[in-house]
């Protein structure tokens, strides 16, 4: 009777364990291959050219603001500065200076 009781025991062990769906070893999860996105951006060309020579090579290159009369650019060898005149006044490109707006005579293109 013992010899009964311990088989099915253990008989009723092996089909708990039966029972239990979750495998023990689990298959590895799939993993994503990584995205790969290509960007492509344009430097903006600038609004003014300073590929240009002074009249005097000790003079700066001011250059007027094409789209805003209240500043001007100075070139620093090829590259273009933006520079802001003062409160109310506008780039005069004839004197190369800030100046009253009736006499700069400021127009922007755009």
């Amino acid at each position: 009777m013992k010899v009964i009781i311990a088989v099915f025991i253990v008989g009723l062990i092996g089909t708990v364990n039966c029972l239990n769906r979750n495998p023990l070893i689990r298959a590895p999860e799939e993993t994503p291959k990584p995205t790969t996105t290509t960007t492509t951006s344009s430097t903006p060309k600038p609004l003014v050219d300073c590929d240009v020579q002074p009249d005097n090579e000790d003079d700066a290159i001011l250059l007027p603001n094409p789209v805003n009369c209240e500043s001007y650019y100075v070139c620093v060898g090829l590259d273009p500065i933006l520079m802001p005149c003062p409160d109310g006044l506008h780039f005069n490109p004839k004197l190369k200076v800030c100046d009253w707006p009736d006499v700069a005579n400021c127009t922007s293109q755009f």
